[in-house]
């Protein structure tokens, strides 16, 4: 359906192509993950935004990367999103700023393990429940080791992805999201902090 290769591992870049999501990192990256797995491709599926391409094709182009690095630009269909996290060995989130990802969170959900930089909240979540590595922010050699090493012992591998599929099931449920949402109303409902003031103004 989406003409992937079937041999090889399967690097996932998903999401909207955006200057502070890093891209031109991984891809710089991909050159000396190439030299240890040569069979690796990298996918990058997303619409792009607000961004021009130019320095990431220059990168494809200075790591002889063609073969590589499949780019599959413009607006991915619900009913393909998780097609192209099930057919993925590994999902990189490189971004240089953010506050947090469902990228992140749709990656466990089908037991993805996952490369992230320590940005915003993702380096604490992916921490926390063991589902991947986290990296500093434009260290394309520090992405690369990272990625290799998931990609390249199974057991670890493995115990991500389990990790990652108890954790879609339990703390990142929608029921549990709904069950934190309900706690925090009914605390402001306790302390008396009522929706029906205008903010800066006191009730009459």
């Amino acid at each position: 359906m989406l003409d992937l290769p079937t041999e090889g591992p399967i690097v996932l870049f998903f999401g909207e192509i955006r200057p502070e999501k890093g891209l031109v990192h991984l891809i710089r990256a991909m050159r000396s993950v190439c030299s240890t797995i040569p069979s690796v491709r990298l996918v990058v599926a997303g619409r792009l935004r607000h961004m021009d391409l130019s320095e990431c094709l220059a990168a494809i182009r200075e790591g002889s990367l063609d073969d590589s690095v499949m780019l599959r630009g413009g607006y991915v269909d619900d009913e393909l999103v998780s097609t192209y996290f099930s057919m993925a060995d590994l999902v990189v989130l490189p971004y240089v700023a953010i506050s947090q990802s469902g990228v992140l969170f749709e990656a466990t959900t089908v037991g993805r393990p996952v490369v992230v930089t320590d940005v915003g909240a993702m380096g604490a979540t992916v921490r926390e429940a063991h589902i991947g590595l986290v990296v500093e922010p434009e260290q394309p050699s520090a992405l690369a080791d990272a990625i290799v090493r998931i990609l390249t012992d199974e057991v670890a591998a493995r115990r991500m992805s389990e990790n990652g599929l108890r954790a879609a099931a339990s703390s990142y449920s929608w029921r549990r999201c709904a069950e934190l949402t309900v706690a925090v109303y009914r605390e402001l409902h306790s302390s008396g902090i009522r929706g029906d003031s205008a903010p800066g103004r006191a009730s009459l």
